[in-house]
């Protein structure tokens, strides 16, 4: 019976042996381990001689190696796993199983071996009853329930399933005993390792679990690639068993030596880009060279002259190519430009026009500096990508590789052997050879795939209007969905087209995209901000913020912006302020110690806008949080009251009741340094009021508009008789939606606050009847919500005058009962008032009654 390795710790050394191995600190951290453990277990393998060492024991960085022995233990512990497997279980159509898995490894058994190294396994384990068809993956769910493996190289062997003994593929003859009559025996299982691209909390398979089969799918249905493969706008091949394309959006660095694996790459690579190669690979002649590299390489090729001899050295080169005056010498200086330059050009035919789109340029006879010259000129002015295959006597300028594999407008560079290290990604032949390839980061699992010359089908989206704000966003989604527009599994990267990126991120949006954003946040900002993920946008507006309208703000939601940044952000735009405000009244609510982060001692300098919210949240906190608040925050505010004008000052007036906040608060508040249109203006103006100032009629009509109803209520008949007098008044008060009955309706002798002041309401006026008779004509001319309100609060007037009951209202049908003797009221029937005025309803709810003798016999006689 084959033995079990019991340790997962011992096992996962010895696979990441048989996988080449390495430096004891390289094993710790692939499998997970402290390196004083990893060293330990290490020590033991080499101790039974399932492991070796490069050097003698006890030598610093030995490479750890895996023995024949240790491959046998591995064999052994794989055929322990595959014995356990009951074969009498296994439902028709199955065609693998799982023998083991630790994290994104698994060990499988399969009746057939794949043909490909890339293998799509279900994420849930084939049922008895299950079948596979194109529809259906044989498990519940959909096509979705399919993720990538990737089949490690070597290690497969073939074992029969009643002897359990190691065994090829045997052969059997049928028929007259020809080649085509032989076929292969069912029986035998090849036993194989693959990994995930990534750890799946998702993936249900486990020990004994059944994987059927897939068939031909669209290439929608397929499962995703990687991210960092897909989605740019060139194809280097197929990913088999799928039609998927690697078509990498990233630069990509291969390091390939073999001249038939370079030139194959390059031919793939070549369409819509610029090619810097040995042309002889690719059958091509060189492209005239522009005029412009000139300067490039004269900075190359005279590193130690200053800027101005440089430029006077390129005036003078150009001059001798366009046209050289023979009758001027040259000088000692001129003449050794002219030297280098011919043995650096040679054969070079020049011109001052731009290159064209395909343009390719012969690497092979140039020296170092004209190499390296127009490989940086044409990284930089190339209006598509390049694809660079290094010169050999470039290939040990380590630094000049490393600042060209970074360069944006790079798609491939090809090198003889360096590759950087980090996320790059990197492009390999594959051991079975070309046109098996590679692609993948040193961090990540390589990818397999067949080399094509496929070209990547462009994505287009119709000609549409571009969003201008926040609500346009949902509307031309629709729009391009209508059309028949929808986001492909393998998402293209960015259109140079900025029409074209705005319109696709309002396919992404709003889930959005990381990566797309990421690529685009440079050449289309308010792309990147449309298509970012919620839980990334406050990093992202830091960034594009003054790039973009700020009307955009909107689509940051304040729960993921952090304490610090809220002021910053709140100061661009209101109604995100007012957001903003709540979400921080909330934090201070819930965590009052936050105040210990926004004090003035932590700061050392705290804005308007905290100090506004903290005083906003002071009535709700402890009597020691509120006072604190009061000895920093009132002092800030106070000298410049821009924000939170509708919260703070309330809860001032609150304060102040508690004994917090002296009284006469309101005369401390300075509002001459705010814009002129300011709220904080008009609400001064009403504390001036409340003393006897008098009332100009523009002063009343900015009242009624700018500041909430309730605060200017006490002084409502006066306002209105000031504001209906003008034209623009009645424009205000028609457009304007203000519960008038409400408002006037008041108990006569009612307090009514506002911030800073306080008045006794005198009840509703008689002459309030008589200026809206005088200007009802024009009020109903003029139309709007705000002229139904102020009208029925004209008809509830005329029906007490008349001695009539109260007509049904416009904006509520018991809106009449609110000037009526309460003892005249019917029973209230709420049903009755849907979609009626909430602050009506609610005088009605507190059987709020307006009525006084004063309106029976009016002062003055009506106008007619």
């Amino acid at each position: 019976m084959p033995k079990r390795i019991r340790s997962n710790y011992r096992r996962r050394l010895l696979y990441w042996l048989a996988d080449g191995g390495g430096t004891i600190s390289e094993g710790a951290k692939a499998v997970g381990l402290r390196l004083p453990h990893a060293s330990a277990e290490l020590k033991k393998l080499r101790k039974n001689g399932f492991a070796v060492g490069d050097k003698e024991v006890g030598s610093r960085g030995a490479v750890q190696r895996l023995t024949e022995l240790g491959r046998g233990l591995l064999h052994e512990d794989e055929l322990a796993a595959f014995a356990r497997i009951k074969f009498d279980s296994k439902p028709n159509n199955a065609i693998g199983c799982v023998l083991a898995r630790d994290r994104q490894m698994l060990l499988l058994a399969y009746n057939k071996k794949p043909v490909n190294r890339l293998i799509p396994l279900p994420k849930r384990p084939f049922g008895v009853n299950n079948s596979t068809d194109r529809t259906s993956s044989g498990n519940e769910g959909g096509l979705s329930n399919w993720v990538w493996a990737v089949q490690q190289i070597g290690g497969e062997y073939w074992v029969n399933e009643e002897g359990l003994a190691s065994s090829a593929p045997s052969l059997e003859v049928s028929g007259g005993g020809t080649i085509d009559d032989w076929e292969e025996v069912k029986a035998p299982w090849v036993i194989i390792r693959v990994n995930l691209f990534e750890e799946r909390g998702d993936l249900a398979l486990s020990f004994g679990s059944w994987i059927g089969d897939i068939d031909e799918l669209d290439e929608e249905d397929w499962p995703e690639l990687p991210r960092s493969c897909v989605g740019g706008d060139w194809s280097l091949g197929l990913a088999l068993p799928s039609s998927l394309p690697i078509s990498p959006f990233e630069s990509v660095i291969a390091p390939i030596s073999a001249r038939l694996g370079r030139g194959l790459i390059l031919r793939t690579a070549a369409k819509g880009a610029w090619i810097l190669a040995d042309l002889d690979l690719l059958a091509g002649e060189s492209t005239p060279l522009p005029l412009e590299v000139l300067m490039k390489w004269i900075e190359v090729a005279h590193p130690r002259l200053y800027q101005d001899e440089l430029i006077d050295r390129h005036n003078w080169l150009r001059s001798e190519l366009l046209g050289r005056n023979r009758q001027l010498k040259r000088t000692s200086g001129q003449q050794a430009t002219w030297q280098r330059f011919r043995k650096a050009w040679p054969k070079t035919i020049w011109r001052q026009k731009n290159p064209p789109f395909d343009s390719m340029w012969n690497l092979r006879d140039m020296d170092r500096s004209a190499s390296f010259a127009l490989i940086e000129w044409a990284l930089d002015n190339s209006p598509v990508p390049v694809v660079i295959q290094w010169p050999l006597d470039l290939e040990t300028d380590v630094d000049k590789l490393m600042h060209i594999s970074k360069h944006p407008n790079l798609r491939l560079l090809i090198t003889s052997g360096w590759e950087p290290k980090g996320n790059t990604l990197i492009l390999r032949i594959s051991e079975s050879g070309m046109p098996s390839m590679e692609i993948g980061s040193a961090t990540s699992n390589p990818l397999p795939f067949t080399l094509t010359n496929t070209p990547v089908s462009a994505f287009s989206i119709p000609s549409i209007e571009l969003p201008q704000n926040i609500s346009d966003l949902a509307p031309t989604k629709q729009e391009l969905l209508n059309s028949g527009i929808k986001v492909p599994k393998s998402i293209p990267a960015p259109s140079k087209i900025l029409s074209q990126s705005t319109l696709f991120s309002c396919l992404l949006y709003p889930d959005g995209d990381s990566s797309w954003a990421n690529l685009c946040e440079v050449s289309n900002p308010l792309a990147a901000w449309i298509a970012t993920p919620n839980s990334e946008r406050a990093e992202r507006w830091e960034r594009i913020h003054d790039r973009i309208g700020t009307q955009w703000i909107g689509l940051l939601e304040p729960e993921g912006v952090t304490n610090i940044q809220m002021s910053r952000f709140a100061v661009l735009d209101a109604d995100w302020s007012r957001r903003a405000s709540h979400e921080m009244q909330s934090r201070i609510h819930k965590n009052p110690d936050i105040l210990l982060d926004l004090h003035p001692i932590a700061l050392g300098n705290v804005d308007s806008w905290y100090a506004g919210v903290a005083l906003s949240v002071a009535p709700l906190l402890p009597r020691d949080h509120a006072k604190d608040i009061v000895s920093w925050a009132w002092s800030v505010w106070s000298t410049e009251p821009e924000h939170e004008m509708e919260h703070v000052l309330p809860c001032l007036e609150n304060l102040c009741q508690k004994g917090l906040l002296k009284k006469g608060w309101s005369k401390e508040v300075l509002v001459d340094q705010l814009p002129l249109g300011h709220p904080m203006h008009m609400w001064k103006e009403l504390c001036l009021i409340s003393t006897g100032a008098p009332l100009e009629e523009d002063d009343a009509i900015l009242i009624i508009s700018q500041l909430p109803w309730r605060w200017w209520a006490g002084w409502a008949n006066q306002l209105l008789i000031a504001a209906i007098q003008t034209a623009k008044g009645r424009e205000v008060l028609s457009q304007t939606n203000l519960p008038w009955a409400a408002i006037l309706f008041q108990a006569a002798g009612a307090t009514s606050s506002s911030p800073g002041t306080q008045v006794t309401y005198s009840g509703c006026s008689a002459e309030i009847e008589i200026v809206l008779a005088q200007h009802r004509y024009d009020l109903l001319r003029r139309g709007g919500i705000g002229t139904e309100q102020l009208l029925d609060v004209h008809d509830s007037l005329l029906a007490i005058v008349e001695n009539k009951p109260p007509p049904f209202g416009r904006c509520h049908p018991l809106v009449g009962w609110l000037i009526q003797p309460l003892e005249t009221w019917p029973p209230l029937d709420i049903d009755y008032w849907e979609n009626s005025d909430n602050a009506i309803s609610q005088a009605l709810l507190n059987r709020q009654s307006g009525f006084h003798e004063g309106l029976l016999s009016p002062e003055q006689q009506r106008l007619t």
